[in-house]
């Protein structure tokens, strides 16, 4: 459960109320990390080519899907899902 971005109590299922950010650590030692992307609903929201990594959540109700792919410079991806419940106004 977060409330306004302070996380108040682990879930399964994650909770959202208001306002969020979320935040990626992303990093390779070998090629460097080139940019890392966030999707909600498989729809981009937000590139981020430099740390911190982060995406700001918008207006949103509801279980929703969020996807983040972080790309190295040697063009490898690795993604991460994250299904949420969130009430954003």
């Amino acid at each position: 459960l977060y409330i306004f971005n302070k996380e108040i109590l682990p879930m399964p299922l994650p909770v959202i109320l208001g306002k969020f950010t979320a935040y990626v650590d992303a990093e390779d030692k070998e090629s460097g990390i080139k940019k890392v992307e966030f999707y909600v609903d498989d729809i981009l929201q937000e590139i981020s080519y430099s740390p911190p990594y982060q995406f700001g959540l918008g207006k949103t109700f509801g279980i929703h899907e969020m996807t983040i792919a972080a790309y190295n410079n040697a063009e490898n991806v690795e993604y991460t899902t994250i299904k949420f419940f969130g009430w954003v106004k």
